[in-house]
């Protein structure tokens, strides 16, 4: 997060930062109200992303649509650093590879 108005690229996202920008995009031009009424169509009861947590409507919204999704542990595990490969392949999934 920044703060003082600064920028900070050198901060690394997460996952759950990264299912917010993407999902943010995804429902422009409106971003983030658009998802203010999003309820997911199966929940996908991922344990470490609890209804109530910050990003569960981002998450959920990006794993319906195909952008992400969990791990074979059966967590999403929104901790774990974004590295640009992995957020490459996720706004590929999001906005279409062209390939």
């Amino acid at each position: 997060m920044a703060e003082h108005g600064l920028y900070h690229p050198e901060y690394e996202p997460t996952r759950d930062q990264m299912a917010v920008y993407v999902a943010r995009s995804l429902v422009a031009p409106t971003g983030e109200a658009a998802l203010a009424g999003y309820v997911p169509a199966d929940p996908r009861d991922l344990p470490d992303v609890p209804a109530d947590f910050w990003a569960y409507r981002h998450i959920e919204y990006c794993v319906e649509h195909g952008v992400v999704q969990g791990y074979e542990d059966g967590y999403y595990h929104p901790e774990i650093v974004v590295a640009r490969d992995q957020m490459a392949a996720s706004v590929a999934r999001a906005f279409g590879s062209g390939s």
